[in-house]
């Protein structure tokens, strides 16, 4: 599990708010003892503090596929909606459409979870920046970063004969972005490395 430490956790008892869970107690005891919460949108963050030793491109951006609009014939990516369904405009009238990219952490310390998607909402396809020397990766800052939380849930398991519930569910981080920069001029990869190590490293 990908943790960042300036941002607020969901409590344990958040992580799998399925119906096993509660099976066989009263409507009074779900209430009482099941918690549920919600987070509306995403937490914005600072660049440097969840990502203290830098970032780096290691794959290409593509466009989100819109599963709901596609058929076989045509796929359609994902754009940016209103509360009535409408496509978001940006200054110059164009969709806000979404992109994904893979970044890699420059935290050489972290074992697990070295990569993530970042999902950018941004009208043109965002390019990134080219790699610097011998290296095949880009070093590279996310512009308007922002942090969301969601609950997967897909290992959990129902009850199954005389078995009881097993919840495997755990948080998941998505980040989102709204463009791509090269690192500051001036300005090393990780440069900004804080006491408390990697904003994003937690245990999984």
């Amino acid at each position: 599990m990908t943790c960042i430490s300036k941002c607020a956790r969901l409590p344990a008892e958040a992580t799998c708010n399925s119906k096993w869970a509660v099976a066989g107690r009263s409507a009074h005891e779900r209430n009482e003892e099941t918690t549920e919460m919600a987070i509306n949108g995403a937490i914005r963050v600072e660049f440097d503090e969840v990502l203290p030793h830098g970032a780096y491109v290691v794959g290409d951006v593509q466009p989100v596929k819109d599963w709901d609009r596609s058929t076989r014939e045509v796929e359609q990516q994902v754009v940016e909606r209103d509360e009535h369904g409408e496509p978001v405009l940006d200054g110059d009238g164009l969709a806000l459409r979404h992109w994904q990219v893979e970044v890699m952490d420059g935290d050489r310390s972290l074992r697990r979870d070295k990569t993530f998607l970042v999902r950018i909402v941004s009208a043109r396809q965002p390019v990134p920046p080219e790699p610097v020397g011998d290296s095949p990766f880009a070093p590279v800052e996310l512009v308007g970063l922002s942090v969301g939380f969601r609950i997967a849930r897909q290992a959990c398991r129902g009850p199954w004969k005389g078995e009881a519930h097993q919840c495997r569910a755990r948080q998941v981080f998505e980040f989102h972005a709204t463009d791509l920069r090269p690192v500051s001029k001036g300005k090393a990869p990780g440069a900004a490395t804080a006491s408390v190590g990697n904003g994003r490293a937690g245990s999984g």
